[in-house]
Formats: structure tokens, C-alpha cells, sequence
């Protein structure tokens, strides 16, 4: 009895004193983005989009999806814009480096349990986050709750409200989630009254001057794009189809959960580099220990930047892909269950 005592005692401060380094890299974080810009110049989405067009609104000097000074460096639901609030009033390296910091400690939370989660944390698409993907802890929070409230309509409706605030990086997981849920129309009241109150807010209208944005075709081409659809072009549609369908009957699974995300960078038209993170937290780990190496192997083509460009973007989406593969190698070895058992990952 004392022994297992001491065992319980012993995993509580190992999980305290781990929790209590994370906060103190988080910390070192918040201060490195305090005084890095003075050595090395560098403009995130926070400082250039994220915070100014915050301020511009809550002001009343910015009109949302119509303003030319910002153009669209902002295409987002209006609501990711309404946490966001507080940390725009204070410093820009402030209310960057607690937005990274609370990232990555998410991150650290949800992948508490598997031994190699290192290798989430030493991929070079680490730095995309911290430098352009400050407010990816909105839609990895909706994955996360999405998740917790798969029996919860009214947790799963706030879920879909914050992947919502990035539908390219979360549609095909909300949709999944939602799909399987017992009682999706429940669900869908807290999106409805979210939707409600935006028109009441930014006006009537958002939606409209939303969908006069950028056309599907620019996105595809943009220079930012990590999608295969970018260098597939419209051949992507059959192939997003049949991998969409595939995924979204799979059960409600953990390990289905990280094939659901990593066929989500597959299947959207247009995603940006940062939101990788999502792969790396939901997918890599789930699948054992050979294919989170391969994967993290994969998620290594940031270091060809520097020679090729912004051209080395194109395969970025490789670590989608191999896990991808990782996912539906697995479903085929058991794909043959015996009479009456169901097919599962």
C-alpha cells in the first residue's frame, strides 16, 4: 500500500514539475518575443493583421471584409475576433507571446500520455506557429472541445463555433464530429445563436461582404498555399471526395481523430503552413512509433525554405500525407473482420 502510494506521489511531481517547466519555456517564450524583433525584423499575423484590425473595429475605423488598407489579410468568421479583445489592448510582443505560449501549452495537454510527443515539439513547423499562427489556439481549442463533446450537444456546439473561426483548417472534423453526434440539432443551437448576434454586431451583410472576398481559384495559387491542391490543381476533386467520404463514416475514435485532421489538409482547397500544428497534435502520435517518425521526418520540409523559396511551401503538406498513408495502411490490414464485427482502426 505504501508503495503504491509512493508511485501516486511520485507521477504527481513528475506531472507538476513538468507542468512547471512548460511554464517557464513559456515564460522565456513571452520574453524572447519581447527582444527578438530588435535583433532580427520580422512581421507576424498578430503585429500586422490580427492586432491592428482588432483595434481598427473595436474603434469603429475598420470596416470588416470591405477596408483596402488591410485587403484581406483578415478572411476570417468575425466572432475569432471577439477573444482576441483583451490581448490586442496590451503590447503587440505581449499579446503575441501569451497567444504562443497558451498554443503550445494546449498543445502540451493534449498530447500528456504519449511517450514521443517530443517529436511534435522539435518540428521546424514549430516556428510557422510562432511566427504566423498565433491564433491557431482558437480552432485546436474547438478540436479539442469537439472532441470532449462527442455525448455533449452543448459543448460540441461551442466546438463547432471556434473550428468555425477557421473552416479551411477544421470543416472536415466539424462535419465528422457532427455527423456522428446523437443529437446533432441540439448542437447546432449555440452556432445559430453565435451566427445571430455576428449579424446583429458587424451587420446584416457580413456574410455577403464575407463571400465577396478572394475567389476559390486565387486562394489555390496563393504563394501561402500548403494544400496539394496548389499543385494538383482541380485533379484534387475525386480524390478529396472519396477521402472525405472514407473519413467522415469512420467511428468516433480517437485514432480516427488524427486520420480525420490529416485528411483534412488533403481535402481543403487552401491552408496555411501554421495550421500543420493541428496535424502534428491530433495525428502524429495516435498511429505508434514508426509512423510518428516518418511523419516527423516529413514535417521537416520548412529547412528547404531557405534554398527554394517560397516554392518549398508546395510540399509542405507531406506530413499530412504520410501520415495519411500510415492511417489507411492500418485500416486495410483490418479490413477483413470476422462475421459481424465492425470494421475499425
Amino acid at each position: 500500500m505504501n508503495s503504491k502510494k509512493r508511485r501516486i506521489q511520485s507521477a504527481t511531481l513528475s506531472s507538476i514539475s513538468q507542468w512547471l517547466l512548460l511554464l517557464a519555456a513559456g515564460a522565456l517564450v513571452v520574453l524572447g518575443l519581447r527582444f527578438l524583433p530588435r535583433y532580427i525584423h520580422f512581421a507576424s499575423d498578430w503585429e500586422v493583421y490580427f492586432q491592428p484590425i482588432t483595434l481598427g473595429w473595436l474603434k469603429d475605423s475598420l470596416a470588416l471584409y470591405t477596408d483596402t488598407q488591410w485587403g484581406w489579410g483578415f478572411w476570417n468568421p468575425p466572432w475569432l475576433l471577439w477573444p482576441l479583445i483583451p490581448l490586442a489592448l496590451w503590447p503587440t510582443w505581449l499579446g503575441w507571446g501569451l497567444l504562443v505560449v497558451g498554443t503550445l501549452l494546449l498543445m502540451a495537454w493534449l498530447t500528456q500520455g504519449f511517450r514521443r510527443r517530443w517529436l511534435v515539439f522539435s518540428s521546424p513547423l514549430i516556428i510557422d506557429l510562432v511566427l504566423d499562427g498565433p491564433v491557431e489556439i482558437v480552432p485546436m481549442l474547438g478540436i479539442a472541445l469537439g472532441w470532449l463533446g462527442r455525448d455533449r450537444p452543448l459543448l460540441l456546439g461551442i466546438a463547432l463555433v471556434l473550428m468555425a473561426s477557421k473552416p479551411q483548417a477544421c470543416f472536415l472534423v466539424a462535419f465528422w464530429l457532427l455527423v456522428h453526434h446523437r443529437h446533432r440539432l441540439r448542437a447546432l443551437v449555440v452556432p445559430a445563436v453565435v451566427l445571430a448576434t455576428s449579424l446583429v454586431v458587424h451587420g446584416w451583410d457580413w456574410p455577403l461582404r464575407w463571400a465577396s472576398g478572394p475567389s476559390v481559384l486565387s486562394l489555390i495559387s496563393s504563394e501561402h498555399n500548403v494544400s496539394p491542391w496548389r499543385s494538383v490543381g482541380w485533379w484534387m476533386v475525386p480524390v478529396a471526395l472519396v477521402l472525405g467520404i472514407w473519413v467522415i463514416r469512420l467511428p468516433l475514435r480517437r485514432r480516427n481523430l488524427g486520420a480525420v485532421v490529416a485528411a483534412n489538409v488533403l481535402v481543403t482547397p487552401f491552408l496555411g503552413s501554421y495550421s500543420l500544428v493541428h496535424t502534428l497534435t491530433f495525428s502524429l502520435l495516435p498511429l505508434g512509433p514508426t509512423w510518428a517518425l516518418l511523419g516527423w521526418v516529413a514535417s521537416f520540409t520548412p529547412i528547404l525554405r531557405p534554398f527554394f523559396g517560397q516554392e518549398a511551401v508546395r510540399v509542405d503538406f507531406l506530413v499530412a500525407a504520410v501520415l495519411m498513408a500510415g492511417y489507411l495502411l492500418h485500416a486495410y490490414r483490418y479490413s477483413r473482420p470476422t462475421p459481424g464485427q465492425e470494421v475499425q482502426l
